[in-house]
């Protein structure tokens, strides 16, 4: 199971564009709003005091996108992955990389669906190799090894 690694830092964002509302005191960002960044990326969501923060639509340019929590410009929270070769992760998410629970599938729908540390499989979870289900493994990861916990 293959899938980019994207590990987003969204703190240096540069914002090009801007649609939406704003704070009448501060002149920042602030609730709804659409921006378009210099590096051809954009975002559809929520800002607070001129970051992204709340619920919002994260696309890079070339094709991921990721929807769910930000916090402080930072993908923090519960959300879903879209990858461009058709991967899709669901579940929880602290600084843009996959970690606590969540379901990955890939475009042959080959799943693992558990524990995430920092990105990577680690701790309980459950593995799918086929795509009628057949092979399901429960399995113990720890340190992208793993073994059977029956």
């Amino acid at each position: 199971m293959i899938v980019d690694h994207i590990e987003p830092v969204l703190s240096d964002v540069v914002i090009t564009s801007y649609e939406g509302d704003y704070d009448d005191d501060t002149g920042e960002f602030h609730g709804m709003g659409y921006a378009k960044l210099d590096n051809e990326c954009q975002y559809d969501g929520k800002f607070k005091n001129g970051k992204f923060h709340g619920k919002g639509k994260f696309t890079w340019a070339n094709g991921v996108v990721y929807e769910g929590d930000f916090q402080d410009n930072q993908i923090t929270g519960t959300g879903t992955y879209t990858y461009i070769d058709g991967s899709i992760y669901t579940g929880q998410v602290l600084n843009g990389k996959r970690h606590g629970n969540g379901k990955l599938v890939n475009s042959l729908q080959q799943s693992y669906e558990g524990e995430w540390k920092h990105g990577l499989r680690h701790g309980v979870g459950r593995m799918s190799f086929t795509e009628e289900g057949t092979m399901i493994y429960h399995v113990r990861i720890v340190f992208c090894h793993f073994t059977s916990v029956f």
